[in-house]
């Protein structure tokens, strides 16, 4: 389970990663801004980051993994819902 978020927490900091290579690119609809995007993109980077080290320390059995797990699953969805407010 914990190598599941482990590679689910990957995938997300490739996606940021890809877009903020693509930002330069991306045309967003006018109310929105392109400070907007890179914000979004890099909290995703942080949460995904978080993701990855909170996976790593509950399948090594540390006390730090078994509050930061839950909680960065958490703030994963406070971010989903956060951008789909924002974008969506």
């Amino acid at each position: 389970m914990y190598k599941l978020t482990e590679i689910f927490g990957w995938l997300n900091l490739l996606a940021a990663a890809i877009g903020l290579a693509a930002s330069p690119f991306v045309t967003l609809p006018e109310p929105l801004k392109a400070g907007a995007w890179v914000f979004i993109l890099v909290l995703m980077a942080i949460v995904a980051a978080a993701i990855i080290f909170a996976s790593k320390q509950k399948a090594a059995g540390s006390d730090i993994g078994e509050k930061a797990y839950p909680a960065t699953l958490a703030a994963y969805i406070l971010w989903a819902v956060m951008a789909f407010n924002w974008f969506g």
